[in-house]
């Protein structure tokens, strides 16, 4: 679909494009899912609009047995955009 500016949009509806929690419970859901999974991926990886995010799922993350050398972040910059980058794994703490 497209809108004022003709860029593509992706439809949904707004049951998809909402989730209880904001982006903390997202992610969270996606960590608990992490820990099932556990080594199935290499590295699971989130982008956050506020810092304040960020240092709650690294606290979620350490709470559930994460250790800190298990979890990096970074800070992603365009212009005067900020982003957050959150990353974990579970296979020995190693990092390319």
């Amino acid at each position: 679909a497209e809108r004022g500016d003709g860029r593509e949009r992706t439809e949904m509806t707004k049951m998809e494009s909402v989730t209880k929690g904001g982006e903390v419970g997202f992610v969270k859901s996606m960590i608990s899912d992490s820990l099932n999974l556990l080594t199935s991926c290499k590295f699971y990886t989130a982008m956050l609009s506020r810092r304040s995010s960020l240092n709650a799922l690294v606290s979620h993350l350490r709470d559930k047995g994460v250790g800190s050398k298990c979890v990096k972040t970074t800070e992603f910059r365009h212009g005067k955009v900020v982003r957050f980058g959150l990353c974990w794994n579970f296979q020995d703490c190693v990092w390319v």
